[in-house]
């Protein structure tokens, strides 16, 4: 099967930030993407991720995935209590995904 050309989206519940997403989730996005994958990445991402600090390391991290084809995005993780803020978090996408 080809996969040059194909379009994915890639939901990730670990944040790109994190060790798991840092190197397991985007080695393997970068792989597929030299086979001419293009994704959108939608990630939830800790409190961390909004700070000054996390900021920066956000937008660095999104223009090295740029430059891999990767269309980044990222929303707040919320963790507790854990069934609910899991389903707030998805909620909180539905809308937008709706309008992109």
């Amino acid at each position: 099967m080809a996969l040059k050309d194909r379009r994915v989206l890639f939901i990730s519940y670990n944040g790109m930030l994190d060790p798991l997403g840092q190197s397991q989730v985007i080695p393997y996005l970068r792989e597929l993407s030299r086979e001419g994958v293009r994704f959108t990445l939608l990630s939830f991402e800790r409190a961390d991720a909004y700070s000054q600090e996390g900021i920066a390391r956000c937008e660095s991290l999104r223009q090295q995935l740029a430059a891999h084809d990767i269309d980044w995005h990222w929303l707040r993780y919320h963790q507790r209590p854990s069934l609910p803020a899991t389903v707030y978090d998805v909620a909180a996408y539905l809308p937008q995904s709706r309008s992109a």
